[in-house]
């Protein structure tokens, strides 16, 4: 990787998400992959863990995690998807973009 603030912000968004995994989903097994496209980094997390509903977890206030991740991702406008469903496990869809840094 050539910028030092992509290869920070990968690194905490995973740590936060293994962190969430580890502390709340239950999960027995965890996917990461990072993938480097010609014009994107890709990281996605998967877990098999007990899920939860976004919109609930966003009307009581909860998922600072997720808040952290989402201001990272911000500051060099990348992207962040949330897929969850309670007893369905969690996905992570992380993108940035090479060329908005440069």
């Amino acid at each position: 990787m050539e910028n030092q603030q992509i290869e920070i912000t990968l690194y905490r968004i995973l740590q936060e998400a293994i962190n969430n995994i580890v502390k709340y989903a239950k999960a027995s097994k965890v996917d990461v992959q990072l993938r480097n496209y010609n014009d994107i980094y890709m990281l996605t997390i998967e877990d098999n863990g007990i899920g939860f509903e976004i919109d609930e977890m966003q009307r009581e206030g909860n998922g600072m995690g997720f808040k952290s991740m989402q201001n990272r991702l911000d500051a060099i406008d990348g992207f962040l998807e949330i897929n969850s469903q309670p007893g369905r496990g969690t996905s992570l869809l992380v993108e940035i973009n090479k060329m908005s840094l440069q």
